[in-house]
């Protein structure tokens, strides 16, 4: 098989598997915390969560910038295969190619980068970067055939994974709070659940015993009552419905 087919075709497998796929670097960060700092030695600073958090939400909201504004049967949360009835060259797309990857890369490096461990953080980003290369790859030769010269006019002049702001455009649609919550409440969810079970992880590991931590309990517990209010309302209500997105 070609070199092209093989690594589209590899992307193809891990899009559709992009839901789990994200466990496997937190998985590598957590067998390796045993060597993280010990916080009975070197208790964490509150401006080193913060900066974590902060560029986990940095992520978030990238992405809500992007789904917010994107029309109907373009990218998305879609699991089985690429969906592009448009090509997207406003707004976010404006800047980079792939804004919702950008977003995920900075939700999880928020996350690697939390238990003060570089091994584990550059560990994760090259997972991270082989993982999203082979995506990106995969779908760029999807829009290619989808979209033809328009899709490489596009891609000619914009960046596929870090933003030239000089670029901006005014998306075409205004932005829609409702479609944002209609779709991002899982990951937020995954996000806050991260971060727990690595903070609960350390407790158990340099503790033996799980420390109540206000921050992450309101953190994580609010993700998962927003979880529960969210999918009752996209399920069972139109609240969240929004023309053409």
């Amino acid at each position: 098989m070609a070199l092209r087919d093989e690594l589209a075709r590899q992307g193809q497998w891990l899009f559709r598997h992009r839901s789990w796929l994200p466990l496997v670097p937190l998985a590598l960060v957590l067998a390796l915390l045993p060597w993280a700092p010990d916080p009975r030695v070197s208790p964490p600073h509150f401006w080193w969560d913060a900066l974590c958090v902060g560029l986990s939400l940095t992520g978030v909201l990238v992405r809500a910038l992007t789904i917010g504004t994107k029309p109907r049967g373009t990218s998305g949360r879609n699991r089985r295969a690429q969906v592009a009835s448009r090509l997207n060259t406003t707004g976010m797309y404006s800047i980079v190619r792939h804004p919702l990857y950008v977003g995920n890369a900075l939700m999880w490096a928020g996350v690697a980068l939390y238990p003060r461990m570089w091994t584990a953080a550059v560990l994760a980003a090259a997972f991270f970067w082989i993982y999203y290369e082979r995506i990106m790859y995969a779908e760029e030769e999807f829009l290619r055939r989808q979209h033809g010269d328009e899709w490489k006019e596009w891609a000619a002049a914009t960046p596929a994974f870090f933003p030239d702001f000089s670029r901006w455009v005014r998306p075409d649609l205004p932005f829609a709070l409702r479609a944002v919550l209609a779709a991002e409440y899982p990951g937020f969810l995954g996000l806050a659940a991260s971060f727990m079970v690595i903070r609960t992880a350390s407790d158990l590991i340099f503790l033996h015993r799980v420390e109540p931590h206000p921050f992450w309990l309101a953190l994580f517990g609010g993700a998962v009552i927003g979880y529960g209010v969210l999918r009752t309302l996209r399920k069972r209500t139109r609240l969240l419905k929004v023309a053409g997105r």
